[in-house]
């Protein structure tokens, strides 16, 4: 490894999220393991190979989260209650810092290598709920026609298969009944339309890396990537995965989303509406990509009518869910719909259109 590689921006990395992002007592075990590697060189070492536009701390814990899981029997396996089955040690009383470096340096070739050629992978199923109320908007936009749904940095496409969970809005149910997994999601403000089944009837997505379902090697890399101390997380991770592989699962095409969606916009079956969704996607294009990206649905709703489904950040107060219906390459209709929680706990739904 180089030695003359600028660590200052990497330490800084661990440093914001033993201080803020897992601080407070949100996750004191991964906020522990990342005050840790803030002051270690070796290991900052090895988590500054990531690719560029990684994140080098969530891609080094998140290895050893995914070897470790290989090897159940490491002493550090027990802060990891999504390994064991078990509640966790308190890291206040047991320092797991010693370990994961042991670990990191016993297996460091692999370690290293994993970080510098994979990618931060990571799903929420939670942002499901409240996706599920504004493609059944969709849905109802759509009519008479069926809809057809492309989504736009799907992941490992859990949330492409948002008719497949059950939803509990408050005492609203809806959703698959007999789904493995159950959202619950507190309602705010009105009542979203929830009386209809959502139907799809194609779906698709696109990815930079998109990670296959039926390989399990996959689905670990997947479950290494959500936080030691949050074993409720992995467990509706667990579900979700298996309510998505009840059926067929979504076709999903690596690469960028500019030079693909054309292509994969033109296998959608011709008498179906098109809905375009993304989630905290867009956040990370540059303001030029975003507007190239507008620009291009437009077009594309030249000659097919689209609907534009966003859940990306806003400035304050202004409604993140928002629908946007595009015909003859322009926007006809927008339809704001509603504030959320970024994994789904609570929906704050306006007026329905």
């Amino acid at each position: 490894m180089s030695g003359d590689l600028d660590l200052g921006p990497v330490a800084a990395a661990f440093d914001a999220i033993a201080t803020r992002r897992a601080a407070g007592g949100y996750a004191p075990i991964y906020a522990r393991l990342a005050a840790g590697c803030a002051t270690d060189p070796e290991l900052l070492r090895i988590a500054a190979q990531a690719q560029p536009g990684q994140n080098p701390p969530s891609l080094l814990l998140g290895t050893a989260h995914y070897l470790l899981a290989q090897q159940p029997e490491h002493p550090l396996a027990a802060f990891y209650s999504a390994i064991t089955g078990q509640p966790a040690p308190d890291p206040r009383e047991q320092d797991p810092f010693p370990l994961l470096r042991d670990f990191l340096t016993t297996h460091q070739d692999q370690i290293a290598e994993l970080v510098a050629t994979r990618f931060v992978q990571t799903q929420e199923p939670g942002r499901a709920a409240y996706l599920y109320p504004a493609l059944l908007l969709a849905q109802h936009l759509a009519a008479p026609d069926p809809l057809a749904v492309i989504e736009i940095g799907p992941s490992a496409g859990l949330t492409l298969v948002p008719d497949r969970y059950a939803y509990r809005y408050d005492t609203h149910p809806a959703g698959d009944p007999d789904s493995p997994l159950v959202l619950h999601c507190a309602l705010r403000g009105g009542t979203p339309p929830l009386d209809q089944p959502l139907r799809i009837t194609w779906r698709a997505g696109i990815d930079l890396n998109p990670l296959n379902l039926a390989d399990s090697n996959d689905r670990a890399w997947l479950r290494a990537f959500i936080w030691p101390d949050h074993p409720d997380r992995a467990d509706r991770l667990d579900r979700a995965i298996a309510a998505a592989r009840r059926g067929p699962l979504p076709m999903l095409h690596r690469g960028a989303a500019n030079q693909l969606l054309p292509r994969v916009l033109a296998l959608a079956p011709g008498e179906a509406t098109v809905c375009v969704y993304h989630t905290a996607t867009t956040a990370h294009f540059t303001p030029d990509a975003r507007r190239a990206h507008a620009r291009q649905l437009a077009t594309l709703a030249r000659t097919r009518r689209l609907l534009w489904l966003q859940a990306e950040p806003r400035p304050a107060n202004e409604p993140r869910l928002r629908i946007t219906d595009l015909r003859d390459g322009q926007p006809l209709t927008e339809h704001l719909l509603g504030h959320y929680h970024p994994h789904g706990a609570w929906l704050h739904w306006l007026s329905t259109p």
